[in-house]
């Protein structure tokens, strides 16, 4: 109930701004290319960041020129637009957009941080060739016409919301999050089964079931990391009983890790288990003490990713 009447100012906001668009009394901007928005009705833990990557890196796969615009939130640069690179750093840029940033290692994508997305897009498309932009957290960026309007719900959400309910509407596609087994087994059986993905890890090391355990990380919803790397450390061989004790360090989400935070968890001289998003926040000389759970994401229905190409004209 608290969570929910301080969510109200938010969402009145929101929601008297999305009536102007609406009634045109403020007037969208139109980037030079196919615009999908990817985003969500909460302030955080979704997971919109490696749906964002999953769809850019398929799209891109399949020769588009693909472009990712960020705000780069918490980041502390001045001189935008960023045109992100291996030289960014991430106080620079945010973590999330340093996350996508690694993610797209080798491959074509752009990405672009500036609070001022059109801005962004626009010298964007001017320095590079652009097929589709990707809107990283757009929903509630009304300044920027889509054509494609992805709206993420978490199946468990409890935090507070930028949205009332009824905007998921909007959606061109609703995708829920957070599945658990029982949900998707329950949605199968639906007449009309929902959208969903499905968030799988793997760990980048292979731990001995007798190795003491810790998770150290800064999420928004830190429970649902938890969960899943119980999860996957059951399918490791590890006991239930195991994991009723793993060493749990919680941060706020995007905090930025202190050198003495990473020395105190690693002195505890066991695997400490982090995200990627974590990781790009610890110090580099420490990066390689941690174990890593990488997001693997299942797209229901398999088509739904695919889809999306439809609407994008490639030169």
């Amino acid at each position: 109930m608290i969570k929910q009447v301080l969510s109200f100012p938010y969402q009145l906001a929101h929601a008297m701004r999305s009536t102007l668009y609406d009634l045109g009394i403020f007037k969208q901007k139109k980037l030079p290319a196919y615009t999908i928005s990817v985003g969500n009705l909460s302030f955080g833990g979704t997971g919109k960041t490696p749906v964002v990557i999953a769809i850019a890196k398929y799209l891109a796969k399949q020769g588009l020129k693909v472009a990712v615009l960020s705000r780069g939130y918490k980041g502390r640069g001045r001189n935008y637009p960023i045109f992100a690179d291996a030289s960014s750093k991430v106080e620079e840029i945010g973590d999330e957009p340093m996350e996508m940033l690694n993610a797209f290692a080798g491959s074509d994508i752009r990405l672009t941080v500036d609070p001022n997305r059109y801005r962004g897009g626009i010298k964007t498309s001017q320095k590079y060739p652009v097929d589709v932009f990707i809107l990283d957290d757009g929903m509630q960026h009304l300044a920027i016409a889509r054509d494609s309007e992805i709206v993420l719900k978490n199946t468990n959400e409890s935090g507070f919301m930028r949205e009332f309910p009824f905007a998921e509407a909007k959606a061109d596609q609703l995708i829920y999050t957070k599945v658990s087994d029982e949900w998707i087994e329950n949605n199968q059986k639906a007449k009309n089964p929902k959208n969903f993905v499905k968030f799988n890890l793997s760990l980048t090391k292979k731990l001995h079931p007798e190795n003491s355990l810790g998770v150290f990380t800064g999420v928004a919803d830190p429970n649902s990391v938890l969960r899943l790397i119980k999860k996957e450390l059951l399918g490791q061989g590890f006991q239930a009983k195991d994991l009723e004790s793993i060493e749990q360090r919680f941060f706020p989400d995007h905090h930025y890790f202190s050198v003495g935070e990473v020395k105190e968890v690693l002195a505890l001289g066991i695997n400490i288990i982090t995200t990627a998003k974590d990781l790009v926040k610890i110090p580099g000389e420490y990066q390689d003490q941690f174990v890593v759970a990488k997001l693997v994401l299942d797209f229901y229905p398999n088509s739904f990713i695919s889809d999306l190409q439809k609407g994008v004209k490639h030169d």
